[in-house]
């Protein structure tokens, strides 16, 4: 009877941690939203660079590749943190580099980020550089912006740019 009474709850335990670890092959897409604009601009942008016959070539494309000046050689660790914050998700970005900041960069640690933000969606100022629009190479320091590079607009959405 004891046995019997284990085992049933054993299987009663198994049964719902499957349940609540993800058990269930059932999705539900339901509270899913999609920013049809968005998506149009996006196609818009794709279209436009696949027309673009000027477009350099492979071996010219790397000499334009932006890069921040290393002064600290001794450096052991080299973070990138890449963030495609031009969406809803802008006010959290922002925020982590803000957290970065809070460790900063040091002599064993270097702290860099690009980041892309939007005019829509947070109106959030970082340092000198404010609320800017588009995407920035920041080297991040203790409770500063050591260096930044503007990019421009990109679509860090594609791996592309990555």
């Amino acid at each position: 009877m004891k046995f019997r009474a284990r085992s049933l709850a054993l299987t009663f335990v198994l049964a719902i941690g499957a349940v609540a670890c993800g058990g269930d092959s059932t999705v539900d897409d339901s509270d899913k939203i999609v920013d049809d604009t968005e998506q149009e601009r996006s196609e818009e942008v794709a279209a436009e660079s696949d027309d673009d016959d000027s477009a350099p070539a492979e071996d010219e494309a790397e000499d334009d590749i932006a890069s921040i000046s290393n002064d600290n050689e001794q450096a052991n660790w080299t973070v990138l943190v890449y963030v495609m914050g031009d969406n809803d998700l802008e006010p959290f970005a922002v925020g982590d580099i803000f957290e970065m900041a809070e460790a900063g960069s040091n002599e064993h640690l270097n702290i860099v980020t690009l980041i892309d933000r939007h005019p829509g969606y947070a109106d959030d100022e970082m340092g000198p550089l404010g609320n800017f629009e588009g995407t920035q190479l920041i080297h991040v320091g203790e409770e500063e912006i050591l260096q930044s590079v503007d990019l421009g607009e990109l679509n860090t959405g594609s791996a592309d740019e990555l």
